[in-house]
């Protein structure tokens, strides 16, 4: 197992996609070295182990790109244990996992104790309904995350509803974005209502809804901006 000094290591290189790449990892982990750009590289689990062991300690590498990997739960939850004890990475990108509820149990209670993730990448993981709860709650909590990224995840009025809620409370979320769900008329009373009460929030992306948004889900929007002392981009799209 590498020491924490060389744990501290980076090779500030870009992985080419494939699975050669991916076996190359394998050995520089035992001595710490972190390469942070593991898209479409589709590693083994072995090599997310042997990356979120180094990645416990590394002390200068800043953002990990995982996406586009399918990468399997017990992956992730590696990944998730890392983050409860590393405190330099601020930017992870999940994109297109095929993030399952265990995952994403371990992604928020990582997120509870966390003090330097500022951005998360989860789009494209086809979260669906009800998987996004454990998730809400931890926004409750977490006091240094200020993107998360949600697009394209299916996630459907119920789950707007508790990620509003908990933006009620949150005090450091800068960027949220929910485009490309279905969102529905009763997430965006939901969204309009939280703008009223959040004092962070600056983005809020709504694009390409499954739902349109109709005419009058807008004005409840303007209305909850003309409330709001924060938000300065509104995207939406009917």
């Amino acid at each position: 197992m590498a020491s924490r000094e060389e744990a501290s290591v980076i090779v500030e290189s870009d992985l080419e996609e494939g699975r050669d790449s991916a076996d190359a990892l394998v050995s520089l982990h035992k001595y710490g070295v972190i390469l942070p750009n593991w898209k479409g590289a589709h590693p083994w689990t072995h090599d997310i182990a042997a990356l979120a062991e180094a990645l416990k300690y590394n002390t200068i590498v800043k953002t990990l790109d995982l996406g586009y990997n399918d990468l399997w739960n017990e992956d992730i939850v590696a990944v998730a244990k890392a983050l409860k004890i590393n405190s330099s990475l601020e930017k992870l990108d999940l994109t297109c996992n095929g993030l399952r509820p265990g995952a994403i149990d371990a992604l928020a209670e990582a997120l509870k104790s966390n003090k330097s993730l500022k951005t998360l990448i989860l789009a494209g993981n086809d979260l669906g309904p009800g998987n996004i709860a454990v998730l809400s709650e931890a926004l409750r909590v977490n006091t240094t995350l200020t993107t998360l990224d949600l697009m394209g995840n299916l996630l459907e009025a119920s789950d707007i509803e508790k990620l509003a809620d908990a933006l009620k409370v949150n005090t450091q979320l800068k960027t949220l974005n929910l485009s490309e769900n279905r969102i529905g008329s009763r997430g965006i009373l939901q969204l309009a209502e939280a703008l009223k009460h959040n004092k962070t929030l600056t983005d809020l992306k709504l694009k390409d809804s499954e739902d349109s948004i109709s005419s009058f889900e807008v004005i409840l929007l303007a209305d909850a901006v003309r409330a709001n002392t924060t938000l300065t981009t509104l995207e939406i799209s009917g």
